[in-house]
């Protein structure tokens, strides 16, 4: 059937520009005639589909009604409406044939144009290796600092896995973001320089150690706490490794770093922590006034505002 599959990366859906430029269209015909309540909508959608495809595209120069079927719909009220006539099946062939061959010319003239006005804003695309270590931009990625205008910007360095397409490179990224598909546009990815402070290049990380024979990692500072499955966690900034390489890890795990523990409460009193049971008696809590209301409230513009029930 001619159809070619044009697969799109996380956050960069940049495949399908007719089918959003349509999607744009349906929604500013809604916006315009939906109710106050916007509950009506499924009821305009068939009158919005009759409008768009009745109207003339700037990239087909035609209605898609034409291209479809071989003529314009009959509303009934045209002024001036000719008698109809029976058309020759030969003559409506031809017909037919002429105008999707001008529409196919249209099509890639309106193509030709919106990428040479598309490239005159854009540079070459990067092209990167495996092996590479690149910055990821942070902006569609969800995390779990509070502030978003107040986080970093760009996430990594992680390494270059693999090409995958032509404008898309699959990354190795860290346990903490298995969760996240490793696949990223072009766009998405800044090479990570080799030395970006000249005479301050990055050591490498240092070997964990042995403690019973078994591999030990040594805890920098720890960083944030939450409460995840019911359990405390902890999020950790490794001695000797980068920001790249924070985790999360369960109070089970930092029995080698307690004071790093206690350094982090003394911080933030208020982040989340493990209270023993025997010691929630203790807990100096505060007590709260909370002002009743005794009756219901009315606004002028006929809202209820209701009160807490006393």
């Amino acid at each position: 059937m001619g159809i070619e599959v044009a697969s799109s990366t996380a956050y960069h859906p940049q495949t399908d520009g007719q089918t959003e430029r349509v999607n744009q269209e349906l929604e500013q015909y809604l916006r315009l005639f939906v109710n106050e309540r916007q509950d009506d909508w499924h009821s305009l959608l068939p009158l919005a589909e009759f409008s768009y495809n009745n109207h003339v595209h700037s990239s087909t120069q035609h209605t898609p009604f034409l291209l479809d079927t071989g003529r314009n719909p009959r509303m009934g009220f045209e002024p001036n409406q000719p008698p109809s006539k029976v058309e020759a099946v030969n003559e409506f062939t031809d017909r037919m044939k002429n105008t999707l061959e001008e529409a196919r010319s249209a099509l890639a003239k309106a193509k030709d144009d919106m990428a040479r006005y598309y490239n005159q804003r854009r540079t070459p695309a990067p092209s990167f290796s495996p092996g590479d270590k690149v910055y990821l931009d942070s902006e569609d990625i969800q995390t779990t600092r509070p502030s978003k205008k107040l986080s970093h910007c760009q996430l990594g360095p992680y390494p270059i896995e693999r090409r995958v397409g032509k404008y898309a490179y699959r990354l190795t990224l860290p346990h903490s973001m298995k969760r996240l598909h490793p696949v990223f546009n072009v766009v998405k990815l800044t090479l990570s320089p080799d030395d970006p402070i000249p005479g301050r290049r990055r050591a490498p990380p240092p070997p964990p150690e042995l403690v019973e024979g078994e591999e030990e990692y040594i805890v920098e500072e720890i960083l944030n706490s939450r409460l995840f499955r019911r359990r405390i966690q902890y999020l950790v900034k490794w001695e000797g490794y980068g920001v790249e390489h924070n985790s999360w890890e369960y109070l089970d795990h930092l029995d080698n770093a307690p004071e790093k523990v206690a350094e982090f409460y003394a911080k933030h009193s208020g982040a989340p922590r493990q209270i023993r049971a025997i010691s929630f008696g203790t807990i100096p809590f505060r007590l709260l006034s909370i002002p009743l209301a005794s009756r219901r409230c009315f606004s002028k513009g006929g809202v209820i505002v209701r009160g807490n029930p006393l």
